[in-house]
Parts: structure tokens; C-alpha cells; sequence
């Protein structure tokens, strides 16, 4: 039984809303002002004061001008867009890998330091060998190994030892 009246009352809804949708359409609009000088538009004249009728023409969108010249110009603004985005995924990919080079180089560079810390000691540098034993760097070797460690530094650490 709630079913049908239900029902009604949604057909009733639909034709009320498509009612005044079409009224809003095909209706008239008067402009009249009242006696403070105020502008008023309403659908249908005052009795009381003169109205003037608006002629209102249905809007439509208009279509995109397809302009040869400005479609051109969309064109090369995209390619510009998209030549720049390359460039900064690029220029990124450029930094990100230096950054993985420099944090690859820090621990490296460490090391070298280290080394280079040890080879400038004013005391006497030894190797030790597989039987316990010491072989100690002379003057000439001690230099000779600081200058193999030098170029390695410099890429590593990027300055000089």
C-alpha cells in the first residue's frame, strides 16, 4: 500500500521538476525598478508599475576557434613543456646519481684519509707479514705509497691530501 503512493509522489516530483525546468526555459523576464530606485527582473510583470520586457537568447557554448596559428602555437608550447620536463627529470637523475657517487665516496674517503694520516706519522710504518713479521717502510717507500694514494684521494675526497 506505502508502494503506489510512493510512486506518486516521485511522479508527481519528476513532473513538477521537469515543469519548471521547461518554464525556466521558455519563460519571460520583465526588469522594473521600484520606487527607491531599486532594479528588480521577475518572471512575470507588477501590476502596480510598468516593466519592460527582456528578449532573452538561448545560450549556447561556443565551439574552440580551431585557429591554425593558435593551434600551432598549443603545439610548440607542449613540446617546450615537455622539453623541459625532460630536462629537469635529467638534470634530477644527474644529481641523484652524484649524490649515490659522493655517499659511496665518504666511506672511502675515510679510509684514504686514514691511510694518508698514517703515512705522514713521523714515526717508523710497518707492514706485518704472514709469519708475525715487520717490513718497514723506507723514505722512498714511504713516499712511493703516497704518491699511489694520491690521485685516489683526489677522486674520492675531491681535494687535495
Amino acid at each position: 500500500m506505502k508502494t503506489p503512493r510512493l510512486s506518486r509522489l516521485v511522479q508527481t516530483l519528476l513532473l513538477a521538476c521537469l515543469g519548471t525546468g521547461v518554464t525556466a526555459v521558455a519563460g519571460e523576464v520583465y526588469r522594473w525598478t521600484d520606487a527607491g530606485g531599486q532594479v528588480h527582473f521577475e518572471q512575470g510583470p507588477p501590476r502596480d508599475r510598468d516593466a519592460q520586457r527582456l528578449d532573452m537568447h538561448e545560450s549556447r557554448p561556443r565551439a574552440e576557434r580551431t585557429d591554425p596559428p593558435l593551434a600551432e602555437r598549443r603545439d610548440r608550447q607542449q613540446r617546450l613543456l615537455e622539453s623541459f620536463e625532460y630536462e629537469r627529470d635529467r638534470k634530477r637523475a644527474a644529481a641523484l646519481r652524484e649524490r649515490s657517487r659522493q655517499n659511496r665516496n665518504a666511506g672511502y674517503c675515510d679510509e684514504l684519509r686514514l691511510q694518508w694520516r698514517r703515512l705522514n706519522h713521523p714515526g717508523p710504518i710497518f707492514h706485518t707479514r704472514a709469519d708475525g713479521g715487520r717490513d718497514y717502510l723506507s723514505d722512498a717507500q714511504r713516499e712511493g705509497e703516497k704518491d699511489k694514494l694520491r690521485p685516489a684521494y683526489r677522486e674520492a675526497c675531491g681535494e687535495e691530501p
